[in-house]
Formats: structure tokens, sequence, C-alpha cells
């Protein structure tokens, strides 16, 4: 059993309570008071899954706020460790996201995350504000960036599509659609001929204009 999670004894003084017991009492006074917002502990939990809520603890070494990014590890409380506990919500053990370990299992913290300390609201689903580095005006979807909490970034294909964002490249704020990853069809443009079973191409846009480096597309029919 951690230290501090031993239980006092009576008439034992509280005035050297550990933080972390303190701050898991508080964590826990907040999400009963957010269960009884919406009348049971079963309601609630099926509202906020359905919202695309979760509840994550923030383990990536520094204080973190909203709108920042995390990769989810696994959850914290199993079925064999509390199964009430575990059907009323979901926790998940949050750190910085990693490249391919966390490219489609990530959050975006809805509240300020203090490190290692208390469980806070995420979203995993569904629309959010997020800080998203754009690489390309034409890319259409978000992903993560290795080792990297402060924002997503753009890509042509493959990620979250972004529902809003402000004009221009570099760090901007943006809407993105959580748990919809999608692959659609990517369009090229030839800058070469084919020569050695080999091709060059750029990413087509759909205003006809290409971007991005050139890209070589390996056919052995060519």
């Amino acid at each position: 059993m951690a230290e501090w999670t031993r239980k006092v004894q009576p008439g034992q003084s509280m005035r050297n309570m550990p933080a972390k017991a303190y701050n898991e009492f508080i964590n826990a006074a907040l999400r009963t008071q957010d269960m009884r917002r919406v009348g049971d502990v079963g309601r609630y939990a099926e509202t906020e899954v359905a919202r695309g809520y979760v509840w994550v603890i923030n383990e990536a070494g520094s204080d973190l706020g909203a709108k920042r990014i995390l990769g989810l590890e696994e959850i914290d409380i199993k079925p064999t460790d509390n199964e009430l506990e575990y059907n009323q919500r979901l926790c998940y053990r949050g750190v910085t996201p990693a490249i391919p370990d966390h490219l489609h299992k990530f959050c975006i913290l809805i509240q300020d995350a203090p490190n290692d300390q208390v469980f806070v609201r995420a979203k995993v689903a569904g629309p959010v504000q997020v800080r998203l580095y754009v690489n390309d005006v034409n890319h259409k979807y978000a992903i993560i960036k290795d080792t990297e909490t402060a924002y997503l970034e753009t890509t042509p294909f493959g990620g979250c599509p972004i529902h809003w964002q402000e004009s221009g490249t570099g760090e901007v704020d943006a809407v993105v659609m959580l748990g919809q990853p999608v692959m659609p069809v990517q369009f090229a443009e030839a800058t070469s001929a084919p020569a050695g079973g080999t091709l060059t191409v750029k990413l087509a846009n759909s205003d006809g204009t290409t971007s991005g480096p050139d890209l070589t597309v390996y056919d052995g029919g060519l």
C-alpha cells in the first residue's frame, strides 16, 4: 500500500497529511459534484462518454494548460480494481505524445492539468478547440507531433478533420473533430516522366495546384 493511502487512526493528527492524499480527496469531491448535476451515477457516465469526455492524470513531467495534448496510456482503474468505479467513468494515464504509439490514442485537455496530481477532464471525441501548427494552408487534417504537447500539426491526409483554423501558417487557434480519423483518396500530379520503375509526383490540392516536396512513387509496372 502506498504511504499516501494509509488511513488516519482515531486521535491521530491530520496535520501531516500528504499533499497527494489531500488532492485525491478534492478530486473525488469534484467528481461527485459533477455526478449530482446530471442526476445519478449511471446517467453521468453515459453522458460523459457519449459527449467524448474522459478523465486523465498528467504524467508528462510538467504542468499543462487547457488545449494541450497528451498521449493516452492504459486506463488507471480497471474492472478488476473496482468494477463500480470503472463503470462510472474512464480514467487514463496521460503522457507526452509519441509516434506511432499515440497516433490515434490522444486527448485534448479541457482543464489545466498540474503534473501528476489530480484527474482532469479531457476530450477524445467530437469537436474541440486546440492549438494547431499549420505546415501548409492546403492541409485539411491534423495529427499529433512527436514529443509535442503544445499543439497538433497539419497533414494532407490521415488525421482528424480540421473544422476551422485561423489564417496563415505556424501556430494558430483551431477547431478539430476528434475520433474521426479519415484516409481520403489523395491525388498527385507527375512532375517527371516514368523512369526505372519510379515516378516523381507532387500532391494535388482541391483547387488544382500542387504543394509539398517531390515524392517518389515506386511501381514495378512502370
